[in-house]
C-alpha cells in the first residue's frame, strides 16, 4: 500500500511539473506576464502576437486534485486499486479501453491541428502555435507511453483514469477558447467561409442563378404566363 501511494505521489508531481512547465523553453520568446491594467495578458513570442489570458493554475490544480481524490476513493471502494488483485475483471478492461481511447483521441486532435496550422499562412502566430503543438504532442506521447508502462508493470489502476481526465481538463480550449490554437483555427475557418463562400452548395446556387435564358425558353415562359393584362 505504501509503495502504491508513493508511486501515485510521484506520478502526480511529474504530471504537475510537465503540465505547468514553460512551453517556450529553449526559444528566444519566453512568456511574460504584463501587470498594470485590470486585466493582465500574456504576450507570446516576445510581444506582437495575440495575447493570451493567464491560466488559473490554482483552479486547475484544485480540479486535478479533486479528480485524483475521487478516482482513488472510487477504486478503493471497488477494491480495484491494482489490476492483479481487482475483483472485477470488466473494470480492468474498461479502464484500459478508456485510457487507449482518450489518449488516441487527444493525439489525433494534436495531429489534426498541426495539419491545419501547417496549411495556414505562416505568420508569427501560426509559427508559435506550431511550436507549442509539437511540444504538447511530444509530451502527450511520452506521458501516455510512460503511464501505460507503469500500469503494466505495477498494475496501478487510478493513473489510467486520472491521466485521461486531467489531460482533457488541461486543454487550453477550456480555459482560453478565443486565443487557443483550436479556437483561433475555428474562428479563422468561419471568417474564411464568410469572406469566400466557395462551398459546393453555394457554387450550385450561384451557377443556377447566372444561367442565361435562351430565346426558346423565354418564349415558352411568355406563353405559359398568358397575355398581359390590360393596364388600368
Amino acid at each position: 500500500m505504501r509503495s502504491t501511494l508513493s508511486m501515485i505521489r510521484l506520478l502526480a508531481i511529474a504530471a504537475v511539473a510537465t503540465a505547468y512547465g514553460p512551453a517556450t523553453a529553449g526559444r528566444g520568446g519566453a512568456i511574460r506576464i504584463v501587470v498594470g491594467s485590470g486585466t493582465s495578458s500574456v504576450p507570446r513570442g516576445g510581444g506582437g502576437l495575440i495575447p493570451t489570458k493567464p491560466k488559473p493554475l490554482l483552479k486547475e490544480a484544485a480540479i486535478d486534485l479533486s479528480i485524483m481524490g475521487a478516482a482513488q476513493l472510487f477504486f478503493r471502494r471497488t477494491h480495484c486499486t491494482n489490476a492483479r488483485t481487482c475483483e472485477l475483471a470488466r473494470a480492468v478492461v474498461a479502464c484500459r479501453a478508456f485510457f487507449v481511447t482518450v489518449q488516441s483521441y487527444l493525439l489525433a486532435i494534436y495531429v489534426r491541428q498541426l495539419g491545419v496550422a501547417r496549411s495556414m499562412k505562416q505568420s508569427a502566430v501560426v509559427k508559435e502555435d506550431l511550436f507549442r503543438m509539437r511540444v504538447r504532442l511530444t509530451k502527450a506521447s511520452v506521458k501516455a507511453v510512460f503511464l501505460l508502462a507503469v500500469h503494466l508493470h505495477f498494475g496501478l489502476m487510478p493513473p489510467l483514469v486520472v491521466s485521461c481526465v486531467t489531460a482533457v481538463v488541461a486543454l487550453p480550449y477550456w480555459w482560453d477558447r478565443e486565443s487557443s490554437y483550436l479556437g483561433r483555427n475555428q474562428i479563422s475557418r468561419r471568417l474564411n467561409r464568410r469572406r469566400n463562400p466557395s462551398t459546393p452548395s453555394t457554387r450550385r446556387l450561384i451557377e443556377s442563378a447566372q444561367v442565361p435564358t435562351s430565346p426558346s425558353t423565354a418564349g415558352a415562359t411568355a406563353s405559359c404566363s398568358g397575355p398581359p393584362s390590360p393596364s388600368a
